[in-house]
């Protein structure tokens, strides 16, 4: 109750509110600058910056300075004791890591940033680090896309990775699947019986 009961501490220390007796080193991710402030408390390092050592050395929290900033690609979020990265199929959102969208995909090559799949390609799932290429009869001509598309009745696909189906010859049909068609022969007549 009286100023002599006041407790100051040095920098890199703080009070402790069920110990006022004494001054604490900060804990990891936080600092404390200032002297000649009564029960003073230890500050925090900003997103994306950390200091590891909890309560060891006091020259390791004397300043903001003393808060490392995280590498490119890591995060960490406010009082973090250390930086960390999204893996492969999530990218980063403020301090988290959040699942890429279908027809979409992270990885080490895109900094792990969701990209689009390309076209010929798609991606059903949520916070895949891959895309599947359309398989033979199915094609895809935008970017992104969940799934592929089927190609339409007399329309032709015999590769993979399309991003348009081609129509069949006229002397020709086209079997269940849009990826293989058959010739008939001249004179001869299909039976479509379905």
């Amino acid at each position: 109750d009286q100023e002599e009961d006041c407790k100051y501490c040095p920098i890199g220390y703080e009070i402790v509110i069920n110990d006022l007796t004494k001054c604490y080193i900060c804990g990891y991710s936080k600092y404390q600058d200032e002297t000649g402030v009564t029960n003073v408390k230890c500050k925090t390092c900003l997103p994306n910056q950390f200091i590891t050592d909890d309560r060891k050395l006091s020259v390791a929290h004397t300043a903001a300075g003393d808060c490392l900033d995280c590498t490119d690609g890591k995060f960490s979020k406010a009082g973090d004791r250390f930086c960390e990265s999204c893996e492969a199929g999530k990218q980063r959102v403020n301090s988290s890591c959040v699942a890429c969208e279908a027809g979409k995909f992270s990885t080490l090559e895109t900094n792990f940033t969701c990209q689009n799949c390309s076209v010929g390609l798609y991606q059903p799932l949520t916070g895949t680090p891959y895309c599947l290429p359309c398989l033979p009869g199915t094609y895809q001509n935008s970017k992104g896309q969940p799934s592929c598309t089927s190609c339409p009745s007399g329309w032709l696909q015999k590769a993979v990775n399309s991003t348009l189906c081609t129509p069949v010859a006229a002397n020709a049909f086209v079997l269940p699947g849009g990826a293989v068609s058959v010739v008939v022969p001249q004179g001869s007549f299909i039976n479509a019986t379905d």
